[in-house]
Parts: structure tokens; sequence; C-alpha cells
């Protein structure tokens, strides 16, 4: 499994906008070396991040917050990513927040999932994916993730 994620010089800058530094993630510490910035899973013109910028991308990113119950065995784990995507190569990364209360809600599992997939350059394919993520709960998504698996057979070239 091979991805690109471009990082930033600062971390928690939420103006920030440009990401210069080219990671190609090949194993953990590869990942968590990226990852201590903030970051990007795009390649975009003059490493700034816009729409309007976007040049490629070979990884989708998704949040999972587990805020769509507040029963502990509607949470989305590790091990339930297993059952859910057996021949889906990803990434789990645990969130800052992981295992602590956020808000009014408990402590629970938060993560990221890294999709790689085949380089996409056209900025609509990206837009849409991050309108999905914006859109859709985490169980959505994957509901999502899973039929276009099926009908598409896309990530990752499964």
């Amino acid at each position: 499994m091979k991805l690109t994620i471009y990082s930033a010089n600062c971390v928690g800058n939420a103006a920030n906008a440009i990401y210069p530094n080219k990671a190609e993630v090949e194993n953990k510490e590869d990942m968590m070396a990226v990852i201590s910035r903030d970051h990007v899973c795009g390649e975009f013109k003059n490493c700034h991040r816009s729409i309007n910028d976007f040049l490629s991308s070979d990884v989708e990113v998704m949040d999972c917050d587990n805020e769509h119950s507040d029963n502990p065995e509607d949470w989305i784990t590790a091990e339930k990513y297993e059952e859910l995507f057996p021949n889906v190569s990803y990434i789990l990364v645990p969130s800052r927040n992981d295992g602590k209360v956020k808000g009014k809600r408990s402590a629970r599992p938060r993560h990221h999932i890294y999709f790689p997939h085949s380089k996409i350059t056209n900025a609509d394919d990206a837009a849409f994916c991050l309108f999905i993520q914006d859109t859709y709960s985490c169980n959505k998504i994957i509901t999502i993730i899973l039929i276009f698996n099926v009908v598409y057979n896309g990530i990752n070239d499964i």
C-alpha cells in the first residue's frame, strides 16, 4: 500500500491553506511522521488547498467520531472495520480525542480512516468526495463505500 499526503509547516492553524511537504506513505513510521502536522490528502497548485487549485489525490480520509449513537455496541471500532472491509486496504489512525469526552458526548473511539485508491485528477471527483464526507455520517459513508466497491470496484483496485 502506498499513498500520498501533503503536510503543512504548522500544527493547529485553522487559517492555514499551504501544504508544501509531500510524503509518500508506505508504512506506519511514514504515516506517524506526516500526521504529526496539519495535512491534506491531495496535491494542489502552488501547494494552496482549494478546490480550484486541486491537482490530484490517491487517498480519501474519513473522520469517525461515533456520534451516530450513544450505545457502545453501535460504535465503529478497528475490529468492525476488519469485518466491513476484509479485502480493502486502509490505515486507521486514532484522533486526538480518541477515548475522551468531547462536548456533550461520552468518551468513545474516535479515529480517521485513510482509504488509498487510484490517482484522481478531476476536481469534480474530489469535490464529490468532500461533499459525501461533509453530508453523511460515518455509518452512511461506510454503506456508500461498500456499495461503491460492489458496483464500481474502485477503492484500491479490489
